[in-house]
């Protein structure tokens, strides 16, 4: 009965161990795919909804205390890491458009009007990408969103580098 208990007490560790610095790499993640409030809140979910199992394994409610600390990670985790991953994919777009301008005004003389030309190397992200160009300061911004629109990235020439917005 103590063996059970102990390797049950070391199993429950272990899993704290793997899913809360997973569980706070994506709070911190969120703060580019989702913005400033929800990543506080992301880290407020992890403080507070991690300390539920914690609480029902110390009061005997072990099998309780695996599920729930499983369902957390599973809540918070994936979610994060696919936009995560769309992140990086917008990024490498954004940045081929980027230069697809810079390589347009080469050739032309001037910015493009719009990126009618530009061949997209990730179809799928067209609707997170805007192209904006400016006739009145002949420039352009690139403006890319992960999670929520509200959350943007964007670059402009006279800036010369990628800024963002948050909420």
């Amino acid at each position: 009965m103590q063996n059970k208990q102990v390797s049950t007490t070391v199993g429950f560790i272990c899993l704290l161990l793997i899913l809360l610095p997973l569980e706070y790499f994506c709070a911190g993640l969120a703060f580019e795919t989702l913005g400033e409030l929800s990543s506080g809140f992301y880290y407020l979910l992890l403080i507070v909804l991690n300390m539920v199992p914690v609480v029902l394994f110390i009061f005997k409610k072990r099998t309780a205390g695996f599920v729930l600390v499983f369902l957390i990670g599973l809540l918070i985790i994936p979610w994060q890491l696919k936009l995560g991953y769309r992140l990086l994919l917008l990024k490498e777009e954004s940045a081929n458009m980027v230069n697809f301008a810079y390589e347009y005004q080469l050739e032309h003389g001037s910015f493009p009007k719009d990126v009618s030309e530009y061949t997209f190397k990730y179809e799928g992200l067209k609707k997170h990408l805007h192209y904006y160009y400016s006739e009145h300061d002949r420039s352009f911004q690139v403006t890319y969103w992960v999670g929520t629109r509200t959350t943007s990235h964007f670059y402009r020439p006279e800036i010369d580098k990628w800024c963002y917005y948050p909420d």
